[in-house]
């Protein structure tokens, strides 16, 4: 009933975000590095989200642990199938605050795509797309169950779906505009985003040359 409720949310969404990126970045490049990035992350929302309480802060926890369970398909002992269902629960939990918050599930889908088939594990790899598929499937079913014993199932579609649907008709040309035009401003109010994006130029050799 008051704002220090938000903030209290906000405070809960972030710090899990943080957990979940320190511990992924630790595993890869250690807890000095890992602490850096993600403090660098943090304050980086302090420039872009401006006061907060925004639609896509509250799937940064969701996003950050579809992220985090990717890099524990190869942990050795156990069987990776509940990881693919727990990517495919989050990602439809980040997809259901906005539903065009696909670029996690994009990445995801492109390195899956280029580790199996690398190593030509086919099976494995359309194995897990359905695993993934499955527990995104799950995790919307259920909201569809809630909207609808709720009696507010059009509403919801419409708030969701239909008004998603009618920004897609946005013309090509628009959106290459607005592209441009967001990428300025991001790197404008923060030069967080221009190191990134020298970071993830620099890094792409290493990908590629790596025999893990």
């Amino acid at each position: 009933g008051s704002r220090w409720g938000v903030w209290a949310v906000e405070l809960v969404s972030l710090s899990a975000a943080s957990l979940l990126s320190f511990s992924f970045l630790r595993r890869f490049y250690g807890a000095l590095t890992a602490f850096l990035a993600t403090g660098a992350f943090l304050l980086n929302l302090a420039f872009v989200h401006q006061r907060g309480n925004v639609t896509e802060e509250y799937a940064l926890p969701f996003q950050f642990a579809a992220i985090y369970l990717l890099s524990e398909l190869d942990r050795p002992g156990g069987k990776p199938g509940w990881r693919f269902l727990g990517i495919g629960a989050m990602l439809a939990a980040a997809s259901s605050l906005k539903q065009p918050m696909a670029g996690t599930g994009v990445a995801i889908a492109a390195y899956l795509l280029v580790q199996y088939a690398s190593h030509n594990r086919l099976l494995a790899l359309a194995r897990g797309f359905g695993q993934i598929a499955l527990g995104f499937a799950a995790v919307w079913a259920a909201w569809f169950a809630y909207f609808a014993l709720a009696g507010i199932f059009s509403e919801f579609w419409e708030a969701a779906f239909a008004y998603n649907v009618a920004l897609s008709g946005i013309p090509l040309e628009k959106r290459i505009r607005a592209l441009f035009s967001g990428m300025d401003l991001l790197y404008r109010f923060s030069g967080f985003f221009l190191a990134g994006m020298l970071a993830w130029l620099a890094s792409i050799p290493d990908v590629f040359t790596r025999d893990d």
